[in-house]
């Protein structure tokens, strides 16, 4: 970390890394002051531009305190010390810009609907936020199993000694799949079969919300209490794979659910 302070107006036109100059990293307000932590750039950052081989979009760099409230910025936000970056990579989803930036070693990443945040914390913390919702995460690398996508044919997810094949393609996973025997996805959520209809989960955090349809674009309708739901249908969309509720109160990503059947 090596946090500089620049003059706008006096050092603006300078660049920090072969792509990246000062402007691009002032705060929205028109203030002259910005911070930049130039190793995360020149690190990081350009590493990020020369994967993508396409602009970097900066749309929110260094922030001061008044414009950081005026946002609805966190209190004490990496904004605010020149060590935060909301980006969108032009030809990338935020989704991939997560995964590359998780493998060069980045600490701090939040998945937005349509852009990246990445800071240069001293520790770890992944997150994904939809509807305001910020959801901690492991990692942002698929979910796979067995090193790839497959699809699972089992009578139940929790019996492996059940299964009889695991197929990268669904439509084959389909065809092969018998009476009393269920399609899987990656993620152990059923998609075809003897238990893809109605099922239980079991939400265990407080903020996980429900759509009116299976994706993120739909609106939200409301936060599902923690408890046990019944799923009669799943769609994917959106990088999740969604539940329907069988009271009717809308779909939730069941990423963020355990499944119990």
């Amino acid at each position: 970390m090596n946090v500089v302070e620049y003059s706008k107006a006096k050092g603006g036109d300078l660049y920090i890394s072969k792509n990246f100059q000062v402007k691009e990293f002032a705060c929205k307000d028109g203030s002259d002051k910005v911070l930049v932590d130039v190793d995360f750039v020149r690190e990081y950052l350009q590493k990020m531009r020369n994967w993508a081989g396409a602009e970097i979009n900066i749309n929110s760099g260094y922030r001061t305190e008044s414009h950081n409230a005026a946002v609805g910025g966190a209190k004490g936000s990496y904004h605010t010390k020149g060590r935060a970056f909301d980006i969108a990579v032009s030809g990338k989803t935020p989704h991939e810009v997560a995964q590359y930036a998780e493998s060069i070693g980045v600490n701090g990443i939040l998945e937005y609907d349509t852009f990246t945040h990445v800071d240069s914390r001293d520790y770890k913390y992944f997150a994904t936020v939809f509807d305001g919702n910020e959801v901690p995460v492991d990692t942002f690398k698929d979910k796979t199993a067995d090193g790839g996508k497959w699809y699972r044919v089992r009578r139940n997810w929790n019996q492996p000694e059940s299964q009889i094949g695991a197929y990268e393609s669904l439509a084959n996973a389909k065809e092969s799949c018998p009476a009393g025997y269920t399609v899987y996805n990656p993620s152990g959520v059923p998609v075809y079969g003897a238990l893809s209809k109605d099922f239980m989960v079991r939400v265990e955090i407080t903020d996980l919300a429900m759509k009116t349809g299976a994706g993120l674009g739909y609106v939200r309708t409301g936060y599902i209490p923690v408890g046990s739901y019944t799923i009669v249908e799943t769609k994917e969309a959106d990088g999740y794979t969604w539940g329907r509720l069988k009271s009717g109160a809308g779909w939730i990503a069941l990423e963020y659910t355990k499944i119990i059947y």
